[in-house]
């Protein structure tokens, strides 16, 4: 086993802190009344969906690939855990004052989710991110 250096554990629980503090977020913004938010142009938060969705797939993928190899099938699992999350966060939000649940913002939710997920394996390809071969501190 290799043994990881400070500065890599470092990084890795930074890592994990900004997926918990981004998700949460998340989550607490997209269950305010509507009355709370800011004006915006019409059908502009399907954008926001987008880059809320790219945003949280790229986190998880940087959390889950410092254990698991970064290929397809961890891509999948991710792609599925943003998926899962978009659909209940759509039927959670039904209940809240002057929000709904949309198709259109599930669909901008995914499509970002899928956007974050390419954008992460081209950088690892373009930086050669590796899985490490240990997480044990």
């Amino acid at each position: 086993m290799i043994k990881l250096s400070d500065t890599t554990w470092f990084w890795i629980r930074l890592a994990k802190i900004a997926l918990v503090s981004y998700w949460l977020f998340l989550f607490v913004a997209t269950h305010l009344p509507s009355d709370r938010l800011p004006r915006q142009v019409p059908n502009a938060d399907k954008f926001m969906h987008f880059a809320a969705y790219a945003v949280l797939s790229f986190l998880l993928a940087v959390v889950v690939t410092w254990k698991f190899p970064a290929r397809m099938r961890t891509y999948g699992a991710i792609f599925a855990v943003t998926a899962t999350y978009a659909a209940v966060d759509e039927l959670l939000q039904i209940p809240v004052p002057g929000r709904f649940g949309d198709v259109w913002d599930f669909t901008a939710d995914m499509l970002g989710s899928l956007t974050g997920l390419a954008i992460f394996h081209v950088l690892t390809l373009l930086t050669g991110w590796r899985r490490l071969k240990t997480c044990q501190p």
